[in-house]
């Protein structure tokens, strides 16, 4: 359609307006021009050119102004005017970014890891030569600071746990030189090659690392390498011949656990021992079994079980096992909750009162272990039996004794529940009070009740050897006082009280068994008395408490180690110490004798 002259004035409207818009904010703009000002901003040429020529004099009214807003744009070529002019770099030095600028700068005391340290290592390899199974050997390290700085081990970190370093924690001076101790511990597999790695984390410098190298001879072989559960039948799968290699006579002292025949005798140079698969079976199904010898060069060794996803044999039923009974429901999940009002609703309901859980624990026992007295009383005003057992023969009486229950221990035994019950193992409520419980008052309540103070296990452990061993001082000190028998010992190492306790039990109860005179010159089966125990094992405070009463240091084992040859075998943080006491302590021919272990 042809436009006419109607169409002007619209058309000059629609031109007019947005200039008019644009004055507008311009002139309400803050400023000290006010209309003057936008008047001029209106008159500025809008060529490049034109801008170019104008902007000295056009500047510094705008930098003179506060900030515009609204829909003004500025040019991108105008920024950089407003920008603050940075200094120019000074000479050889670039503002360009660069890998050097980037890593963090060494600050005092921080550890520097590339820092080349100027250290020599005698010998740069420590190889301990041919070494026994089981036994621990001990070799040097000397380690020289060459440089012009004191240097510092932070800490040393082996290759496994068969490795134990142990290095100075002072800094090393220059031109110093320190003793690095590494020991190694073998497993019992002989004929085999070691290597393993120590790595000296330095307080500043690079890691450094140490190799130490040994090898574990042939002295005793033993045919088949392994024995097979899985074929329990057949006739290869039935013993295991030992044969001294070197042509050492030798005798077997110990089996652990019990189930190979043919232990002890006289020394030979080979052994057959036959296995006892039914009481291996029994007895755990334990996948090796660990040889004591009197061998100079193989004092322990361990045969092997491999044992079969699926046995070839039923299990034999378990000894003794107690009549069928209702499995746990309600009650018994109630009352192990300790949910005494879902107790009161199960009991309300009819359920079978003794009913107990997979593991024979019934509601009582759950309840003795506990301590919950009000449950209790629920329980066996509902007639609930006292004495009932769970699957390893142990009543509530017994939950209640080693849980150290003091009140519900007294209600159990007032409703009935019998103090000497002897469980699957041959264990009383009194034997697991002093072994387990922190409380002493459950096992004074039980003696002073009348329990049988020198009851004896199916492993041949009195309540005094179990106190000793892992109980607490206060135990020991309650069956001593009421005529247990210090001198008893068990049927399988032929191991004392006073034995156990220095090997494994606290200080406190060495102690004691010390005061009242037990014998420190009993032998176990490998002739090693508590002395002999306490250097190989006990802390340092229990060999000098056994030094000091007048044990006998000069004793020999079976093997002929002395107190310092199963001291310096030792791979503890207590060796040195240990070593160091017992080279003052013990006689000349000891201290002058040449060592077994670890030289």
């Amino acid at each position: 359609m042809m436009k006419t002259s109607d169409f002007r004035p619209v058309r000059m409207i629609k031109n007019i307006a947005p200039l008019t818009l644009f004055f507008t904010m311009v002139a309400c703009e803050p400023g000290d021009g006010g209309a003057a000002e936008a008047e001029a901003k209106a008159k500025a040429p809008t060529t490049p050119t034109a801008v170019a020529e104008t902007t000295a004099s056009i500047q510094p009214a705008v930098v003179e102004t506060t900030p515009q807003v609204g829909p003004t744009k500025i040019s991108k070529d105008a920024l950089p005017e407003r920008r603050k002019t940075l200094p120019a770099a000074p000479t050889g030095l670039t503002t360009a970014p660069t890998t050097a600028s980037k890593a963090p700068a060494t600050r005092p005391g921080i550890n520097d890891v590339t820092a080349p340290l100027d250290i020599t290592f005698d010998p740069p390899k420590l190889a301990l030569g041919i070494m026994q199974p089981g036994v621990p050997k001990t070799g040097i390290v000397k380690m020289t600071n060459n440089g012009d700085v004191p240097i510092q081990i932070k800490k040393a970190v082996a290759s496994c746990g068969c490795t134990t370093p142990n290095w100075p924690k002072t800094p090393i001076a220059p031109g110093e030189t320190a003793d690095i101790e590494i020991t190694l511990k073998p497993s019992t597999k002989q004929g085999v090659k070691l290597s393993k790695r120590v790595t000296l984390q330095m307080v500043s410098g690079a890691p450094q690392v140490l190799t130490v190298e040994g090898e574990v001879g042939l002295f005793v072989s033993m045919e088949p390498s392994f024995l097979d559960a899985g074929k329990q039948t057949e006739a290869d799968q039935q013993s295991v011949t030992l044969l001294a290699v070197d042509k050492i006579p030798f005798t077997v002292i110990s089996a652990e656990p019990a189930v190979l025949a043919g232990v002890g005798g006289e020394k030979q140079l080979s052994h057959d021992l036959t296995i006892d698969w039914e009481a291996w079976e029994t007895g755990g199904r334990r996948p090796s079994v660990k040889l004591v010898t009197d061998h100079p060069n193989a004092p322990e060794l361990a045969v092997t079980v491999r044992r079969s996803i699926v046995r070839q044999k039923p299990m034999p039923p378990t000894p003794g096992a107690q009549p069928a009974r209702p499995m746990g429901g309600r009650l018994v999940n109630s009352a192990r909750a300790g949910d005494v009002d879902a107790v009161k609703l199960a009991i309300a309901s009819g359920e079978a009162i003794d009913q107990a859980s997979s593991g024979g624990m019934s509601s009582l026992h759950w309840a003795a272990k506990e301590g919950n007295m009000e449950i209790l009383a629920l329980l066996l005003d509902a007639s609930a039996d006292p004495n009932l057992p769970n699957k390893a023969g142990k009543t509530s009486v017994a939950m209640a004794a080693e849980s150290g229950q003091l009140g519900a221990l007294e209600l159990l035994v007032e409703k009935g529940g019998d103090i000497n019950h002897v469980d699957q193992i041959g264990g009383t409520p009194l034997l697991w009070a002093v072994a387990l419980s922190e409380n002493p008052a459950t096992a004074r309540y039980l003696v002073d009740a009348g329990a049988m103070v020198n009851v004896v296990d199916k492993s041949g452990m009195t309540p005094l050897i179990w106190a000793a061993s892992i109980g607490q001082p206060e135990a020991v000190a309650i069956l001593v006082d009421n005529g247990a028998e210090v001198d008893a010992v068990e049927i399988h190492v032929k191991e004392s009280a006073m034995m156990r306790a220095a090997r494994i039990g606290k200080a406190g109860n060495l102690r004691i068994l010390l005061d009242a005179d037990a014998d420190m010159e009993l032998k176990n089966m490998m002739g090693q008395t508590a002395a002999v125990i306490a250097a190989a094992q006990g802390r340092l405070e229990k060999v000098k408490m056994l030094g000091e009463a007048g044990a006998d240091l000069s004793v020999r084992d079976v093997r002929g180690w002395t107190v310092l040859d199963h001291a310096r075998a030792r791979t503890d943080g207590e060796r040195a110490a240990v070593i160091e006491y017992l080279e003052a302590a013990v006689p000349d021919e000891v201290r002058n004798a040449k060592p077994v272990v670890g030289g």
